[in-house]
């Protein structure tokens, strides 16, 4: 797998071109928290790994503070950049 950098520029740009595409301010807002959230908890060397995003949600699971949907809309979310 290639190696993906999550950085605040990155994540920025991802943000503009949403805002381009015509998402409104607080969805803006919410992938902002969730992308940095995804980066403080699981990335601190900013760079994604093969099995990262699957720790991060076993990590969610295991909290037992979400619900399924709320865990799988922040995997959208971080699946939304990484395509980006």
């Amino acid at each position: 797998m290639e190696e993906i950098k999550f950085t605040k520029e990155t994540i920025e740009a991802f943000l503009q071109e949403k805002m381009k595409s015509g998402n409104k301010p607080e969805t803006i807002a919410e992938y902002r928290r969730i992308l940095q959230k995804f980066q403080k908890e699981l990335l601190p060397e900013e760079v994604l790994r093969e099995n990262t995003l699957q720790q991060w949600k076993n990590t969610m699971q295991q909290e037992g503070k979400l619900a399924v949907r709320p865990i799988n809309r922040r995997l959208a979310v971080v699946n939304q950049y990484l395509h980006f």
